[in-house]
């Protein structure tokens, strides 16, 4: 690899990065660029501190995808919530030297929220339950 003189600069800004929904496939590219070339294929991307949402993962591309989970966790056993979920984490960009080592680097922090708020889900079959009257008890199985 060669050295490049240059710096990472962000161009994904920092902070919220959205809304995401539990269980549906998310993809986001981070971008950013190496001054003083303007190319971004010399570049690696890392996550360094925070936690991603469970299912996501940052890959050395600058590729943040996967497939969210909304959960939280009593003694140890995860659990489904029904509420959002946000998760901040911060990802380093750097430039590699001849060894492949990290030589100028510039780190950014963002969040993630997963909305765990599932929609209800009909168990019913769509279509007329019958006809019934007016204060009559019905049961339908």
């Amino acid at each position: 690899m060669t050295a490049s003189l240059g710096k990472p600069i962000w161009e994904t800004p920092a902070g919220d990065l959205g809304t995401i929904q539990e269980g549906k496939f998310f993809q986001l590219t981070l971008t950013a660029y190496d001054d003083s070339t303007n190319d971004a294929s010399t570049l690696y991307y890392i996550m360094l501190a925070g936690e991603l949402p469970e299912g996501i993962q940052c890959r050395a591309n600058g590729i943040i995808e996967g497939i969210p989970k909304a959960v939280s966790s009593l003694q140890g056993v995860p659990l489904e919530v029904g509420e959002n979920v946000t998760s901040k984490f911060t990802v380093r960009v750097y430039t590699e030297d001849e060894n492949e080592q990290p030589l100028r680097v510039a780190d950014r922090t963002f969040e993630i929220t997963v909305t765990g708020q599932d929609a209800p889900e009909c168990e019913t079959p769509a279509g007329s339950l019958g006809t019934f009257i007016d204060g009559q008890q019905v049961s339908i199985a």
